[in-house]
């Protein structure tokens, strides 16, 4: 999951860039990383965190769509909803730890 704050920074830059045909690598980028993220949670027992992560893949897809068809309205949309899902995870599952890294917690 760590993986996927650097595919997205660098997916920002590309969709404020407008560079389409990196921003369509980057996402499909992140398709793969929230399958490992699905796989990750569905072995933790953690039926939300499971869906946020089907949920991120789906919109991380839209992206890659939308961005190698060029149509960069509908990639900034996609980027959006993708983001919310990470946010969604983020807020059940993820705690700053005293030394300002974080940790996942409940499980």
């Amino acid at each position: 999951m760590k993986a996927m704050k650097t595919i997205n920074d660098s997916l920002r830059k590309n969709l404020e860039a407008k560079a389409a045909d990196a921003l369509a690598a980057d996402a499909r980028k992140m398709v793969d990383l929230f399958a490992e993220t699905e796989t990750f949670w569905a072995h933790k027992n953690a039926p939300d965190a499971v869906k946020f992560a089907q949920n991120g893949k789906a919109a991380a897809g839209e992206l890659a769509s939308a961005a190698a068809n060029g149509n960069l309205d509908a990639a900034g949309a996609a980027a959006k909803k993708m983001g919310g899902s990470c946010q969604s995870c983020h807020n059940q599952y993820r705690e700053k730890a005293p030394d300002g890294s974080y940790r996942i917690k409940g499980i």
